[in-house]
């Protein structure tokens, strides 16, 4: 959060990207014994800086056309309002779930990040409701009026929305509306992958200092 308010906007993006690309650099390495060289790793950021810089202007330009099925554009949350998205990262040689989290105001601004750990090993619908739980419950903890959640598994959405009774997941699921039944929660969303790629950098970069 330092390094945010130390840089401009468009230094404080390279070195996101920057960041991110050293960190999966690493994990290419240490996971798949594949590493970039510098020349590599130097095309890769500038592709994705690119391709951020595109989707914020494609954001900025066009903020009210409405999402389709191919080209989505970020959905506003009304003013006073924040909107969280949700994401997890998870291998099989480790025994967590990486969660990710990030609140954005009515106006695309980040108001803060956050990434923890959750011990144990689980299918990949346990672990996306989990991420949701620890999300969810951090987001009112700090005090914030949750507009909606976002997340790119499909299969949460519909758990979530069509609870199954004696679940394996439905007291995760009961749990998170609970936390969310006091606030002005309307809707859970699903967005493809593609649309959050962007969001994906920022979970990435600072994930390494859990």
């Amino acid at each position: 959060m330092i390094l945010a308010h130390s840089f401009s906007k468009e230094i404080f993006e390279l070195i996101c990207v920057i960041l991110w690309a050293i960190w999966t650099r690493r994990n290419n390495k240490l996971f798949n014994g594949v590493s970039l060289d510098a020349l590599e790793l130097s095309y890769w950021c500038k592709y994705y800086l690119e391709e951020f810089q595109a989707c914020k202007l494609r954001i900025e330009l066009a903020p009210s056309v409405p999402r389709s099925s191919g080209v989505g554009f970020w959905n506003r949350p009304r003013v006073g309002c924040i909107k969280l998205n949700v994401d997890t990262v998870d291998h099989d040689a480790l025994n967590f779930v990486g969660v990710g989290g990030t609140i954005c105001d009515h106006e695309g601004c980040i108001l803060v990040y956050w990434v923890l750990k959750i011990p144990g090993k689980f299918d990949i619908l346990t672990s996306e409701l989990l991420a949701i739980r620890e999300d969810v419950h951090l987001a009112i903890q700090f005090g914030f009026l949750l507009y909606n959640i976002e997340s790119d598994s499909l299969l949460t959405i519909t758990a979530f929305n069509h609870v199954q009774p004696c679940s394996t997941v439905e007291s995760i699921i009961s749990d998170i509306k609970l936390f969310i039944s006091s606030t002005s929660y309307d809707f859970y969303q699903h967005i493809s992958r593609v649309e959050i790629m962007v969001k994906k950098y920022i979970f990435f970069t600072f994930e390494k200092k859990c």
